[in-house]
């Protein structure tokens, strides 16, 4: 499916509503036109909402006030962050019937900024795995296969933008959560330094670990989308940037392997660099993680187990016996910070290593990706 938005920048959308040849009324109706209900992107479309912040948007454009690059623009938000007035069900029955009473912090900032908030996407339930196939909603589905994965948690965004529907989404990342289904779409996924977009009114998964991120066609429109998000312009100077490439995090296809490298191939060649051994991050990401999920849901999983996701109820059980604190080695004297894990190497900025260990699978496969196991740690 190719929807409306496929192939159309934030720039171009920008360029066409301030010289008038569209409006923000007209690309909701692309929008909502552009849904397509079999690949089960969205769990809920405001499209009464949408319609009214549309008519504030034209007329704010054509009263000279200019919000910036968003402004007018159709954007969808994962299902577990809160948008006022909307369901937050979170891909789990223990949360139906429930509404928000107010919007997250990252979606103030979406509003301030003139965007106009489509509806609610499509999450692996609680957010807690990395297929997108796990939700009481159903599985989000890959726009270039259906009966594909799409990859998660947030999955429906990313096939929101994927299929052209909108092309802005936003979604959260705790060990990959926007980067596996942006690779396994074939979009571009930003998953921003610690706290440096709110996480208030974003249910938590693993606390000290949580991320918002956006989710576009471009590594530009994230960008575009993460200034706004964030309203700042730092950049560091490229003197300044110092790469990693991470080594032994889990078994990675070959193909996969050499796609990433040949990407990094593209940047200057006087970037220093260097290669790390990161078993460790691993296992303390895994401890931390389990740890945090667990004690979130532990009242959940006592009273009411049958309303989980089978899978998702497993995995908290197996997360109920990961011991607190547990640690490896070389982190054993050391206190885990959610920005930096303490066996990284001081001045790094940048780590690559593959978004998905392999290409996306079929739906309800047992051979998920899972951010437990194939974990990407950024600091």
């Amino acid at each position: 499916m190719t929807g409306f938005f496929t192939g159309r920048t934030l720039a171009d959308l920008g360029d066409d509503l301030r010289a008038g040849r569209t409006s923000a009324a007209a690309l909701l109706d692309r929008a909502l036109e552009s849904i397509d209900p079999g690949l089960n992107a969205f769990v809920t479309v405001d499209a009464e909402g949408a319609a009214a912040a549309a008519r504030r948007a034209d007329e704010e454009l054509a009263a000279g006030a200019d919000r910036g690059p968003l402004h007018g623009v159709p954007v969808a938000v994962k299902d577990i962050i809160d948008v006022a007035g909307l369901p937050t069900g979170m891909g789990s029955a223990l949360f139906d019937g429930y509404v928000a009473a107010g919007d997250a912090a990252c979606v103030r900032r979406l509003r301030e900024a003139g965007a106009v908030i489509v509806g609610k996407t499509t999450t692996h339930e609680f957010a807690y795995g990395a297929s997108g196939d796990v939700s009481v909603t159903g599985p989000s589905r890959n726009p270039h296969d259906p009966a594909r994965i799409s990859g998660g948690s947030s999955g429906g965004s990313a096939v929101a933008v994927a299929a052209g529907m909108v092309p802005l989404a936003l979604g959260t990342d705790t060990g990959g959560s926007v980067r596996i289904p942006a690779a396994l779409c074939g979009i571009a996924g930003f998953k921003p330094a610690f706290g440096s977009i709110p996480v208030d009114g974003v249910f938590p998964l693993a606390e000290s670990l949580d991320h918002v991120g956006v989710l576009a066609a471009t590594p530009a429109d994230c960008r575009t989308a993460y200034r706004v998000l964030t309203a700042s312009d730092d950049r560091p100077a490229p003197g300044e940037i110092r790469m990693a490439w991470i080594d032994g995090m889990a078994p990675v296809d070959a193909p996969v392997e050499r796609a990433v490298r040949d990407a990094l191939a593209d940047l200057p060649a006087d970037l220093p660099a260097e290669r790390l051994d990161l078993p460790a991050a691993r296992r303390v990401f895994a401890a931390i993680q389990d740890c945090e999920t667990y004690d979130l849901h532990a009242d959940r999983v006592e009273r009411a187990p049958d309303r989980f996701q089978p899978a998702t109820l497993d995995r908290l059980r197996r997360a109920a016996r990961t011991p607190a604190g547990a640690t490896c080695a070389p982190c054993a004297n050391a206190t885990p910070s959610p920005t930096r894990s303490p066996a990284c190497s001081p001045g790094t900025t940048c780590w690559c290593c593959p978004r998905s260990r392999s290409p996306r699978r079929p739906s309800g496969s047992a051979t998920a990706p899972s951010a437990r196991c194939s974990p990407r740690w950024c600091p």
